[in-house]
């Protein structure tokens, strides 16, 4: 098998990586404490490269986990994480083209009201013009205290849900598989022509 190594737009270099996530997901998640996913999300045109978009949302990633406000409430309170950024997409009526995100889960004990609007401001601030709405770009899952009943939830999340194989995309996006699915010739014209 053939792997380009684009394991954010290549749907089957997403789904080894996935299944690589998943495994490390399950041996971390599996001693147990309070864990909960983070999805960060910036604003996105049609017309703007995957390429583009990917590097704005990586180096915001970045800027946002290097200052000193946030390194302090993951000192406090964060004592594992995990990270998967995964790409969907939609181009129909309403759709705008490529959509990054990142997920992140934190083995991690409560955050405040506080703590959680540093990390909105920082997110924002380190995405300028791809800022979302206030209050939209990050999203909190509900706390997974229990591992053996949220397993299922956070590996589709983190691991082989990323793969795209059975994941459908939401409000009109595209998961890698069906961006891949729709590129391909028709059936009755394997050439393309």
């Amino acid at each position: 098998l053939l792997r380009c190594g684009r394991q954010h737009s290549c749907p089957v270099c997403n789904a080894k990586r996935a299944a690589e996530r998943a495994e490390e997901a399950d041996r971390m998640m599996s001693g147990g404490g309070r864990w909960q996913m983070v999805t960060l999300t910036l604003r996105h045109h049609r017309g703007e490269t995957l390429k583009d978009l990917l590097g704005v949302l990586v180096q915001a990633l970045r800027r946002v986990r290097a200052h000193r406000l946030l390194r302090g409430i993951f000192d406090e309170r964060v004592t594992a994480t995990a990270r998967a950024i995964e790409v969907t997409g939609g181009w129909g009526p309403g759709g705008n083209g490529w959509h990054p995100h990142v997920h992140l889960l934190l083995k991690t004990s409560e955050w405040s009201e506080r703590d959680r609007a540093v990390l909105e401001w920082l997110w924002a601030d380190a995405l300028g013009s791809h800022a979302g709405n206030a209050g939209v770009a990050v999203v909190w899952s509900t706390p997974i205290e229990s591992w053996q009943s949220e397993r299922a939830r956070c590996l589709a999340k983190l691991g082989a849900g990323l793969a795209g194989v059975a994941k459908q995309g939401k409000r009109g996006r595209l998961s890698p598989w069906q961006i891949a699915e729709a590129a391909l010739p028709p059936a009755d014209d394997p050439d393309g022509d």
